[in-house]
């Protein structure tokens, strides 16, 4: 795993190097300096994110509780007017 954090650590050295322009830290604001903390996993530290989502609190299923369905305006009206 070292040995793969090694690698891309090299890779983004030598783009930012290379690439004639300043490249902006998504971090922090300053420059990038090839530190590759923006690639660090959330989860586990050691490990080199692979954009798996498991730090996201994302749901693949979302639902509501349906209290009531008025057939028509009248009744919803009248169902407002009675808990006034």
């Amino acid at each position: 795993m070292q040995k793969i954090q090694t690698n891309k650590k090299a890779e983004k050295a030598s783009e930012y190097e290379s690439s004639g322009h300043t490249i902006k830290c998504v971090l922090y604001d300053r420059d990038c300096i090839g530190c590759l903390e923006c690639e660090t996993c959330d989860l586990d530290p050691n490990k080199v994110c692979d954009n798996c989502g498991k730090c996201l609190d994302i749901q693949d299923v979302a639902s509501i509780k349906i209290d009531k369905i008025y057939a028509s305006e009248a009744d919803y009206e009248a169902d407002i007017n009675k808990r006034s």
